[in-house]
């Protein structure tokens, strides 16, 4: 379901909402001032039927609410925008991105007394209960020195749902019979005051807890239950419309899937006020890549099509494309797309594009951590008119442009496990320098002077990485850096930067 954002502070039949209601909207001031009559001596006298009346139409606005399916309006108010709510068995969860189904007598959470038993989870995200048991599940976030209170009874059962794997472990708070407590590999112990905790893939320090409200043993039944549930866990976004009235924070991420062809990336808005994140409707696939550059209002960025198979090879063709979120179009920049090519990266400088470009099997060498080449081109976005730069040059990323030298500055890189690998250049007047390289390991002899000799390179373009954020800020049609990101999306930590072209 979409939604097309808008400022000013909601109400409905004259009445502010509360904050559970208001929870998900924009809240901003407004211009707009509220009237009151003056008092007259016969307010009495309409006072009891205009009671009866605001009573009913809030009743009846209160269970259309809580009964509309997901995105549908009701009077002003968008139910996407709900920040969880149960559809049937259907959970949804607008706060932590998630959907799934919950098992039979299972639903939300409403006793809160369990409380006073389970003091180290008072904080959670959101609860389900089962109808004629003490079963609890909770959401929680919990921190890492919290969990070092914990006593490892044994490993929980393995869960996969499609797009997620979930492991975890049955503990005991230490000091609760913990020190007879011997770790038992796979096999249940059914203690009292035990409880299994499943971390959450991709949403940092969340975890699910099972547990009995009166911290007895959980039964089999509930912890298969749990798996039940697991087993449909989602990623869900409502979508949201922008406008030139949004305000709040536009990044990009991927959510990644134990089925690759399931993964995907997603333009996600975040607003500053409530903290909820949605998927901007109609963004272009490859948003995900190494950085958005922003100018004039849209984003420019490399993008691969997939043109056709011809005796079982792909053809390809790369180019910059450039969308606006505001408006939701997006064009190819004018001659930048070639077939049988790939772009290894782009840097934007004083209106002029400078990319690396090769034929499609350039993708493929950077993929095997090969030191690769390509052209170096350069397109102006005066005249669209694509020239070559420089041939058969350092192919990977491109650092960025050294004015008073007039230099490009080129990196090719890789590393895995404390080992890596660099190579740097730069390509003037036509020409390119190598301008040495390093490899080793962490922990080698001389590997940190090695690594250390090129910090010069790295210092000249610190202010391209200080002007390169994770995520942009977006206030009345236009685009701001922004300094800290909120934490929930550093948690969720795959994703791309953006950049406004230094």
């Amino acid at each position: 379901m979409s939604r097309l954002i808008n400022c000013g502070i909601l109400s409905y039949m004259g009445t502010e909402l509360d904050e559970g209601q208001r929870k998900g909207h924009l809240d901003n001031t407004s211009n707009e001032t509220i009237q009151v009559a003056p008092a007259k001596n016969h307010w009495w006298r309409y006072a009891l039927p205009v009671i009866v009346l605001v009573s009913i139409v809030l009743l009846a606005s209160t269970y259309l609410l809580l009964s509309q399916e997901d995105g549908e309006m009701v009077g002003n108010i968008d139910t996407s925008f709900v920040p969880q709510y149960l559809d049937g068995q259907d959970f949804i969860s607008n706060v932590e991105n998630i959907q799934l189904t919950l098992p039979s007598g299972w639903s939300m959470a409403t006793n809160t007394d369990w409380r006073n038993n389970w003091p180290e989870f008072n904080d959670e995200v959101f609860a389900f209960e089962k109808e004629g048991s003490s079963c609890l599940i909770l959401y929680v976030d919990t921190p890492r020195e919290d969990r070092s209170e914990r006593v490892q009874v044994s490993f929980s059962d393995r869960v996969f749902s499609t797009d997620w794997q979930f492991d975890g472990n049955w503990y005991v708070t230490k000091g609760e019979n913990s020190e007879s407590v011997v770790f038992s590999q796979y096999d249940r112990q059914y203690l009292d005051g035990e409880f299994r905790s499943v971390s959450v893939f991709r949403r940092y320090g969340k975890e699910f807890i099972l547990l009995n409200t009166d911290r007895t043993a959980v039964s089999s039944e509930c912890n298969n239950d749990m798996n039940r549930m697991l087993e449909t866990v989602i990623y869900h976004y409502d979508l949201v419309e922008l406008d030139d009235t949004t305000d709040g924070v536009l990044w990009v991420t991927k959510e990644f899937s134990i089925d690759p062809s399931r993964e995907q990336s997603f333009l996600l808005y975040t607003s500053i006020n409530d903290m909820y994140t949605y998927k901007v409707a109609g963004a272009p696939a490859g948003l995900f890549n190494q950085t958005l550059f922003i100018d004039d209002g849209s984003f420019y960025f490399v993008k691969t099509n997939t043109l056709d198979t011809v005796d079982g090879v792909r053809k390809t063709e790369s180019g910059i494309s450039v969308y606006n979120p505001l408006t939701n179009t997006e064009t190819e920049f004018v001659n930048s797309f070639i077939k049988d090519s790939y772009i290894s990266d782009t840097y934007l400088h004083d209106d002029v594009f400078y990319y690396l470009l090769g034929g499609k099997e350039l993708g493929y060498c950077l993929d095997r951590y090969s030191v690769c080449t390509a052209n170096l081109y350069r397109i102006s976005k005066v005249d669209s008119d694509p020239k070559i730069v420089a041939e058969d040059v350092l192919a990977g990323g491109i650092l960025g442009f050294d004015e008073p030298e007039e230099s490009v500055y080129l990196r090719w890189g890789a590393g895995d496990g404390g080992c890596s690998s660099e190579n740097f250049s730069r390509v003037k007047n036509g020409t390119e320098e190598a301008l040495g390289s390093y490899s080793g390991c962490s922990g080698d002899e001389g590997f940190d002077a090695e690594s250390a000799k090129f910090d010069w390179i790295r210092d000249k373009f610190k202010s391209v990485q200080d002007a390169t954020r994770a995520g942009i800020i977006v206030k009345d049609g236009s685009f701001f850096m922004m300094e800290t990101l909120p934490s929930h999306i550093e948690n969720r930590d795959n994703y791309t930067t953006f950049n406004f072209g230094i």
